[in-house]
């Protein structure tokens, strides 16, 4: 019997397949039907699996199906032979034939126009009408076409109704006739110019409800650009010839250029468009992506000619390579041309297509020299590529089953652990092969992609949370490691809406890796969800149990060469960060993670430091010594609250110290015993003394701000570029509670005769004088300021210092310096927000309190979008009791800055703006 004989008879019996009768498509069932070993069976179809003829499923039974035959039968083409079991076969075979929708039809909307595509999906569905986008890039990249699904994705969203319109300006047409431009976008009323015989509608009110695509917008002049964005602002206009009456017209704008935006646009009409998306030239997609376009414009006009094509794998390798300056668009029509010249030269009675490398387009052949690409002189008849008349565009479930695989094959690991078949270490190894293979198809898929925003963001922040990581736990991770990191956090959520990891494996298979990982790789545990706690809140990615089960055992590997100290050591301190700080210090000067460290508030309870530390402990109990650094108070008695731990031995030693802390941890890496750790390190607790008589105190101007000492540095820098040359004077960033608390009794009176505080709110320091930031911006506090200088530089210098801070000290400067935010944006909003504040307070302010608030809110907003607010505020009890309808009318009067930038002011931030309000206002 021939072995072709089974893959006929598959052929027949794949022809009737309709979901009942599985059994006939097993391996055992077939074997009967000729008489041979199931095994001998399974070996021939496995075969042709291989060589990609049989489609199988990964199940119990195992089933398998003829590929051809299925591709005929549903009119489909399968990218993979391996499917999980039969429900995800039928779910391919009956949705990959479902119409694409909206962005699904953007060939790359999973790779690299997945992240444009979320930013034009956010401009479409945000409340109440969207927001305006600019689209941007080269010519043929396919703006026109996103422009249009995004119509369309509004529509299938039912953002806005399926009657509302979509409708296309080409500005290019109106570079230099404003007044036609303003005719056609605004309609005009008979009599308006000459020929305006009738009353005419524009476009703006022609689209109302929908969408108005504005292309190449850099042509339009100045003047036609401010007149949109007069429209932009109030959502009313004037029709040309008609100064009375205003028309209102609810529209969704959206722009294209080809320019750089920032250089070929108004910057008052950039700063009306929030969103501004890059889209990438074809040279920058992957040799995927372009297979794809490729083989899609080749199946359209198929579709078209209504005749299967056939091309040479050496035209379709040219279409593949050669470079097109006019991108997609190019491409698109060298293939139209190609069609073009292969039907009028072949016979229209044939039932196919056939492209050979003749019928290319002369232009081609220049670059085709250029990009060195290989030509066959004598071309294989044989070595075709039929291109099918049916859409085969669909999600490309490989990645999702990849990873599913991948996961898999860590769950079937532990199980052999479980079940004593293999021990941990050869678990933890196995799992990291598996885990590097996956790391490989990553790298190898993404070699020839650019890296796209997104993924430049993952791999700047995972650099920031390691740099972390290694101060804190000694854990070094190489660039290339948080590069494969970042790839695979993008690649989870590219494909996470359609992972569906439940219907794969049960929880209790992966909560019980992640329980015996949590236990037995506690510091791993530690770091890793420190990691993934950080990628939450600044990605917004929230990873999976089986990823985080991944990222353990990535840091076991980076960790699995520290040494593992039987000793736990634990800091515990009163104070903001006291005990963190000497854990770092100690980690890193003793090179290894030794300590972790837990800060207290000074009027916490000891209760509550018991159940911190019994809850922490509880966690880390595979450390049978823990040996307890603590200061002063509460901390040193809280021996009597932890002999519940019966299978540990507890050491408390008191009075810490970084150095304390250096020689106990030192002690502990040396694997010394507790008691003879403890009683060494206390012979060894000693002070000395020795006072330093003061000299002449030199002198400084201290910077404060109420938000914080990074604005003070901020202040400070400012000032010290605005000084000519070097002078014999201190320039201090200050904490502004501290001073304002401690006054004349702070230390930096002691060591520095302070001359001037420069900054947002006056500490009321006696002998002092305060120079308010918005005075310095003014220009009323500059001669202050120059007296302080005034031995110290010639006065030649003193004008150039005064020129230098006009210069410097300019608000738009402060806040570009101070912030990451748009200074122009921010200006506008803060505006809008305080000419409401002055009307609900009914009370004018002065320019000295704008300018101070100018500042003051620019830090608070930028504050809450880094998640960084001040937490704390005098006595904030009682303002909350006393101030309620303040704090009512600010947050009334600041709704658009947290809607715009989502964000929440908090109580405490309200409180510093009553601050600065309050010092010259009676409110």
């Amino acid at each position: 019997m021939k072995k072709s004989s089974i893959l006929e008879y598959l052929y027949k019996i794949t022809e009737t397949f309709d979901f009942d009768g599985k059994e006939k498509f097993t391996a055992n069932y077939i074997s009967k039907q000729f008489n041979l070993s199931r095994n001998t069976i399974s070996q021939y179809l496995n075969e042709y699996v291989q060589l990609g003829k049989v489609i199988k499923t990964h199940s119990r039974p195992v089933y398998f199906f003829h590929k051809e035959c299925l591709e005929t039968k549903y009119s489909v083409s399968f990218k993979t032979t391996n499917f999980d079991n039969i429900d995800e076969l039928k779910k391919f075979l009956i949705e990959v034939k479902k119409p694409l929708n909206n962005f699904q039809k953007a060939i790359g909307f999973q790779d690299s126009l997945y992240y444009p595509i979320e930013q034009l999906k956010a401009a479409i569905k945000y409340p109440t009408d969207g927001l305006p986008v600019l689209i941007n890039g080269p010519t043929g990249v396919g703006k026109s076409f996103l422009a249009h699904l995004m119509y369309e994705y509004a529509v299938d969203n039912k953002i806005i109704d399926t009657n509302h319109p979509f409708v296309v300006l080409n500005c290019a047409e109106f570079a230099d006739n404003p007044e036609l431009l303003t005719a056609n976008l605004f309609g005009y009323v008979k009599g308006a110019f000459t020929g305006a015989d009738t009353d005419k509608v524009g476009l703006i009110e022609e689209s109302n409800g929908g969408f108005l695509f504005l292309d190449e917008v850099h042509c339009l002049s100045s003047n036609g650009q401010e007149k949109l964005f007069l429209f932009m602002d109030k959502a009313k206009f004037r029709k040309l010839g008609d100064n009375k009456t205003w028309h209102t017209s609810k529209v969704r704008i959206i722009f294209a250029t080809t320019k750089n935006p920032e250089e070929a646009l108004l910057k008052t009409l950039m700063r009306r468009i929030p969103i501004v998306v890059q889209i990438p030239a074809l040279e920058e997609r992957s040799g995927e992506e372009r297979q794809h376009m490729v083989y899609h414009f080749l199946q359209v006009e198929s579709q078209r000619i209504g005749k299967t094509i056939i091309i040479s794998k050496q035209a379709y390798n040219v279409l593949l390579k050669v470079s097109f300056s006019g991108n997609v668009g190019e491409l698109k029509n060298c293939i139209k041309h190609t069609c073009a010249n292969a039907y009028m030269k072949q016979d229209q009675q044939t039932e196919h297509l056939s492209i050979h490398m003749n019928h290319l387009p002369y232009n081609l052949y220049g670059n085709i020299f250029a990009k060195n690409i290989e030509i066959n002189a004598l071309e294989d008849v044989k070595d075709m590529i039929v291109i099918s008349q049916e859409n085969t565009l669909y999600f490309d479930q490989t990645r999702c089953n990849r990873l599913i695989n991948l996961y898999g094959k860590i769950i079937t690991c532990f199980d052999n652990f479980y079940e004593e078949k293999i021990d941990i270490d050869t678990f933890t190894q196995k799992s990291l092969g598996y885990v590097d293979n996956y790391y490989d198809y990553l790298i190898f898929r993404n070699k020839n992609r650019n890296l796209n925003a997104k993924l430049d963001i993952i791999i700047h922040l995972l650099n920031n949370i390691f740099n972390m990581l290694e101060n804190k736990y000694g854990l070094k991770m190489q660039n290339n490691m948080i590069l494969i990191l970042s790839q695979y956090i993008l690649e989870y959520d590219h494909i996470k809406s359609y992972l569906k990891v439940n219907k794969h494996f049960e929880r209790k298979e992966i909560t019980r890796i992640f329980n015996y990982l949590q236990i037995n790789f506690q510091k791993e545990y530690i770091m890793t969800m420190e990691l993934v706690d950080f990628i939450n809140k600044n990605l917004d990615v929230e990873l999976d149990t089986m990823d985080i089960v991944i990222f353990i055992l990535n840091i076991k590997s980076i960790h699995k060469n520290k040494n593992t100290n039987k000793i736990l050591g634990i800091i515990l301190s009163h104070g903001y960060s006291t005990a963190s700080s000497i854990a770092d210090a100690a980690n890193k000067l003793i090179g290894q993670y030794v300590y972790e460290a837990i800060d207290m508030p000074l009027d916490v309870s000891t209760e509550t430091i018991l159940f911190r530390l019994k809850r922490y402990l509880n966690r880390m109990h595979t450390f049978k010594e823990v040996i307890l650094l603590v200061d002063m108070g509460s901390l040193k008695d809280i021996y009597k609250g932890l002999e519940s731990f019966e299978d540990r031995t507890i050491g408390i030693i008191n009075n810490i110290t970084t150095k304390l802390a250096l020689d106990i941890g030192s002690k502990i890496v040396q694997g010394k015993e507790m008691e003879s750790i403890l009683k060494e390190s206390s012979e060894n607790i000693y002070s000395t003394y020795r006072i330093i008589r003061p000299k002449n105190k030199k002198k400084a101007i201290i910077t404060v701000c109420a938000t914080g000492i990074g604005t003070a540095e901020k202040f400070s820098e400012l000032l010290k570029t605005s000084i000519p040359s070097k002078v014999d004077l201190d320039i201090i960033a200050y904490d502004y509670e501290r001073l304002s608390r401690n006054k004349k009794n702070d230390e930096v009176f002691k060591k520095y005769d302070v001359d001037l505080i420069l900054g947002t709110l006056n500490p009321d320091i006696e002998g002092s004088t305060f120079v308010a930031i918005e005075d310095i911006i003014s220009g009323k506090g500059i001669d202050v300021l120059k007296k302080s200088l005034i031995e110290y530089l010639s006065e030649e210098e003193l004008e150039i210092i005064n020129n230098n801070i006009v210069k410097n000290f300019s608000l738009q400067n402060v806040l570009n310096h101070l912030t990451i935010l748009n200074a122009d944006k921010i200006l506008d909003y803060i505006e809008d927000a305080l000419n409401k504040l002055q009307i609900a307070l009914e009370q004018k302010l002065s320019n000295k309190i704008f300018i101070g608030l100018y500042v003051h809110l620019s830090c608070l907003i930028e504050r809450l979008i880094m998640k960084n607010p001040i937490k704390t505020y005098y006595n904030i009890e009682s303002f909350i009791k006393e101030h309620k309808d303040f704090m009512q009318i600010v947050k009334n009067s600041f709704s658009v800055i947290e809607k715009v930038y989502s964000v929440e002011i908090p109580e405490a931030e309200i409180g510093y703006i009553y601050d600065i309000i309050s010092n010259e206002c009676d409110i």
